[in-house]
């Protein structure tokens, strides 16, 4: 899973994409992106839901997730139980 990527194609280009890694024991949901015009689609949480449903079959029962507060998904984030750290 180290490096995954989960993509979202369509005929006018890529829609989204979410990168999946590795550090040691610890995984990472990295880089999470939708287009601007197809925010608020529900493509963010489908790209999550297969990112986070391999981790877990791979074993990973914690998952991290690289965000500001400040970027278009930290709302998302938020609704999925991801929480900021302190």
């Amino acid at each position: 899973l180290d490096g995954c990527s989960f993509l979202v194609p369509s005929r006018q280009g890529l829609l989204g994409a979410v990168m999946v890694v590795r550090e040691g024991q610890q995984a990472w949901i990295r880089d999470l992106a939708v287009q601007p015009g197809f925010v608020r689609q529900g493509i963010g949480s489908v790209l999550l839901h297969h990112a986070l449903t391999a981790l877990h079959r791979s074993g990973y029962e914690q998952v991290r997730v690289s965000s500001a507060n400040d970027t278009p998904h930290a709302q998302l984030l938020a609704r999925w139980g991801f929480a900021q750290e302190a």
